[in-house]
């Protein structure tokens, strides 16, 4: 029976330190500030489910506190005396962790996390291919006006020469041309030849592809489950460098302070092969031609796939309903069925202090520091398809494809000319 449970752990230690001040009453004090080093924290988990996915939550912290060491002597009345001293005294800095990371850069919210996995299972399915073929093909229909336009940017070019030295008007008029033909290559670029470059070169590591196709489908068959885990990037935040006094005490020790924040995100699923799955009873012929055909796509399901592909603006439905990433994480060509999905997350603040001003006469057992660390597993499913979130749909990319269309669209472009 699953059973929820919640665990502490703390190791730091603590010391005593005492520091040393001839003109101060009393002239020896001892000095039992803070925990030097360890870290503790909070973990929530379940246990009595496996095989099943639980939800999983750490949250740790860590701390480096560093000592001063050191004498230093007066010469009074002719003899040397012990004017100051540190015997293992903490620093006055309390560098325990301040900065939560979860305020630094957010956990993925419910919706965040259904697009994240539908996203993630399009890329980790057994049965999407590597590349499609059949896409690449229909495609290959745009390679005439590809043509077409890098020869009217020549022609273009040839007749600015020819005209520009007599009327501003050829000027004007071979700047909007100028333009439309950047526009209508950024789009080309962007929506046709970079991805037909990444098919060929896909293509042209035809052995490798199908060897690793290979290599899962003998799992599949031999073992009867895969697992599959996709990156799903991180990020990172650094705070405004700081200047920090960590110890002004008998001597004055500074630093300059820099936190900073990163989180990364991968996708963990299980697949599980139906009994009827007979791929290690292939011949070695067989074998190879069938994961090729799954490799490339040369199957039933991926020819809608490419009929959505090759639709008119399917790219740009595709930035608000995400058809194209919900067609290929549905791909069950291997008849395989999805266990195991979870989401995780790490994001973690590091604090690092630098000295920038060393004490006068003692010294430092090395320089403080600390961690806070927020580590989450969540196991729920898809619910809807790709929800819209509150991150920002437009991005820098999408708004210059925007802006090409909107360069191309000439009579939106006149009517919002200004008279001149």
């Amino acid at each position: 029976m699953p059973t929820a449970r919640n665990r502490s752990k703390d190791s730091r230690q603590f010391r005593t330190g005492t520091r040393y001040n001839r003109i101060a009453i009393p002239q020896t004090q001892t000095s039992f500030l803070r925990p030097l080093v360890g870290d503790w924290g909070t973990c929530a988990d379940v246990i009595g489910n496996y095989p099943n996915v639980n939800p999983l939550g750490i949250n740790m912290k860590s701390v480096i506190t560093p000592v001063l060491n050191g004498e230093q002597y007066v010469t009074i009345g002719g003899a040397l005396v012990l004017n100051k001293a540190f015997y293992d005294h903490p620093i006055d800095l309390d560098p325990s962790p301040s900065v939560n990371p979860i305020n630094r850069i957010a956990s993925p919210s419910a919706i965040e996390r259904n697009n994240l996995i539908w996203s993630a299972l399009a890329k980790a399915n057994p049965s999407a291919p590597t590349m499609s073929v059949p896409t690449y093909f229909a495609e290959l229909k745009d390679i005439p006006g590809l043509i077409k336009d890098m020869r009217g940017a020549y022609s273009t070019l040839k007749e600015f020469y020819r005209f520009f030295i007599f009327t501003p008007a050829a000027i004007r008029s071979w700047g909007r041309d100028l333009l439309r033909l950047a526009a209508k290559g950024h789009i080309s670029w962007r929506w046709a030849i970079r991805p037909m470059l990444s098919d060929l070169t896909a293509m042209l590591r035809f052995t490798e592809a199908v060897t690793r196709t290979m290599q899962k489908l003998e799992k599949l068959a031999t073992e009867g489950s895969l697992r599959t885990r996709v990156n799903l990037g991180t990020s990172a935040v650094k705070d405004p460098e700081a200047s920090v006094i960590i110890h002004s005490n008998l001597d004055i020790w500074k630093a300059q302070r820099t936190t900073t924040t990163t989180q990364s995100r991968w996708f963990v699923s299980r697949w599980i092969a139906p009994a009827s799955f007979a791929y290690s009873h292939y011949s070695p012929w067989a074998k190879e031609l069938y994961a090729s055909s799954i490799t490339y796509g040369i199957t039933t399901y991926e020819a809608l796939a490419t009929l959505w592909e090759i639709l008119p603006w399917s790219w740009f439905v595709d930035w608000f309903a995400g058809i194209g990433t919900l067609i290929a994480a549905n791909n069950n060509t291997l008849g395989l069925t999805n266990v195991g999905t979870c989401l995780m997350c790490t994001t973690e603040s590091k604090t690092q202090w630098n000295i920038s001003q060393a004490g006068t006469w003692s010294t430092l057992s090395g320089v403080p520091s600390n961690s806070w660390s927020v580590k989450e597993r969540w196991s729920e499913g898809t619910t809807i398809p790709l929800a819209p979130t509150s991150a920002p749909v437009l991005d820098a990319s999408k708004w210059s494809i925007l802006a090409s269309l909107y360069v191309l669209n000439r009579k939106r472009r006149l009517r919002a000319r200004l008279p001149y």
